[in-house]
């Protein structure tokens, strides 16, 4: 046996998984229930066996099909009824079948019965089974859909295609909203949350909620409204990943935390209002978001996570406000984000922060005492015009924190605050003619402006006894054969 956990951004085969979830008290709250889209990926032809058909009227019923059915079985099965099945789905081999024994009894663990069953389309086994043997469906080459009890953890190998269409799966289940969301089911393998067998439209989170789980509208697709009341603390893990429909959410303030990924691929996201509380904008919370246009992050934020807008293709407007001290790796990747502020608080830049940000024009890292640690490429990619650097980067940043071979960039300026330039910091702007530098440098590393050679000038806030006692590394010779203009005033 074997566990299988699968990332809804690397699942690519062609079989649909689906999970069907029954508490034990199953009620339903209509008002709670504004859904639709059927989950069985059954046929509209459909046959009914019954718990008192024979297994020769069972062979005679299934074997006079002409078209593909769904074939619906009440009642207590055993291997005879099984086998009967089997031997008709070979026998009538040209058409395909779906079988629902959703409300079948008697079998607790599946076996390969219809193993080779090449006319199988999709299967809904019973409630009762709570085991899988190896290999059940080898060679089921056109099986698209398997629903399996929620209480099944431990999987098979299944007859995957892995060079075919997206795998997708499914969680059915059957209860309120509100039993889903207090639900204590867990589930390995799913992308999609379907409730009584219908997929969310416009949900209304109910008042009695303070959590909305890991995962809990993972993949619904159809989802276009939700409505979060102020009873709700959390938000978890994925919550909405990839609510493609979803366009327009406001948190509100009483939510204080938001896990990694919540709105992991919600491509239609435009706008979100995020409550004044939360302290981090966690890993890949809005990855893939990419029609998100704008967002304002609160001045409770102290850390942007990695990935957190990661190929929010469409965001172009974003303020870091100063409480942030830290921002992740790719935090930014892709985005449409035309200039950028780091203000002087900021401590860290992780590696391709704002990598192949294709409208990033301008960089201004503001004034600072700290020193700013920095990934390398942060600003790879990056078409930059205008780079101002207000503070020492400390020497435990990666080379290359600005883009590397860029050759839109002709000036920059260094601010006063900066008394020491690390090795490699400017290295390789090929574009960069011209450099103004405060007289408060007294060092400037190996590599610092290597590869610059469009440096023609350098306008030095200082004197000339002044520049000669700069401690200036090897691999420095744009700087050092430039032109200096001492004692420059801007």
């Amino acid at each position: 046996m074997k566990l299988i956990k699968f990332s809804a951004i690397f699942a690519a085969f062609s079989m649909l998984l689906l999970f069907s979830c029954t508490p034990i008290e199953n009620t339903q709250n209509n008002s709670e229930d504004n859904s639709q889209k059927t989950m069985f990926m059954g046929f509209e032809n459909v046959i009914y066996i019954e718990e008192n058909t024979s297994a020769d009227e069972m062979i005679k019923k299934i074997s006079s099909l002409t078209t593909d059915t769904t074939v619906k079985v009440y009642g207590k099965i055993d291997d005879v009824k099984l086998a009967a099945i089997k031997y008709s789905m070979t026998v009538n081999s040209g058409i395909k079948l779906a079988l629902d024994f959703s409300d079948s009894t008697g079998i607790t663990e599946w076996k390969n019965w219809f193993a080779g069953t090449e006319t199988l389309h999709a299967i809904s086994l019973p409630n009762t089974v709570t085991t899988l043997q190896e290999d059940i469906f080898e060679g089921c080459t056109n099986l698209k859909a398997l629903t399996v009890p929620c209480s099944i953890d431990d999987y098979p190998d299944l007859p995957y295609d892995y060079t075919k269409e997206r795998f997708y799966t499914i969680v059915n289940f059957s209860g309120t909203l509100t039993d889903w969301l207090n639900s204590s089911v867990v589930i390995y393998v799913y992308e999609k949350f379907y409730l009584n067998g219908k997929q969310p439209v416009d949900i209304t989170i109910p008042n009695s909620i303070t959590k909305i789980r890991n995962f809990a509208f993972r993949g619904c697709d159809l989802l276009a409204k939700v409505t979060i009341p102020d009873s709700v603390k959390s938000i978890g893990e994925d919550a909405f990943e990839s609510c493609v429909k979803l366009k327009d959410i406001k948190i509100p303030d009483s939510v204080t935390t938001i896990e990694s990924a919540a709105f992991f691929g919600c491509t239609g996201l435009k706008n979100v209002t995020l409550p004044s509380g939360i302290k981090r904008i966690e890993d890949s919370m809005f990855y893939g978001c990419t029609g998100l246009e704008r967002l304002t992050i609160p001045d409770s934020v102290t850390s942007i996570g990695n990935c957190a807008f990661y190929q929010c293709y469409s965001l172009a407007d974003v303020t870091i406000p100063e409480s942030v001290t830290d921002i992740g790796g790719d935090a930014f990747y892709c985005c449409n984000l035309k200039s950028v502020a780091i203000s002087g608080t900021v401590t860290k830049i992780g590696g391709g922060a704002f990598l192949n940000c294709s409208n990033l024009k301008e960089v201004i890292i503001e004034d600072g005492d700290t020193e700013l640690t920095t990934g390398s490429v942060c600003f790879g990619g990056c078409p930059l015009e205008k780079l101002y650097v207000g503070r020492n980067l400390s020497k435990s940043s990666s080379i290359h924190p600005f883009d590397y071979r860029n050759s839109t960039l002709a000036s920059l300026v260094i601010g006063n605050k900066v008394t020491e330039i690390i090795g490699y910091e400017f290295a390789d702007l090929y574009g960069l003619t011209d450099v103004t530098m405060p007289d408060g440098v007294v060092s400037i590393g190996s590599g610092a402006f290597q590869g610059c050679k469009s440096l023609a000038t350098v306008n030095y806030k200082g004197s000339e006894e002044q520049w000669k006692l700069i401690d200036i590394s090897y691999s420095n010779q744009p700087l050092t054969e430039a032109a200096i203009v001492y004692s420059y005033k801007e």
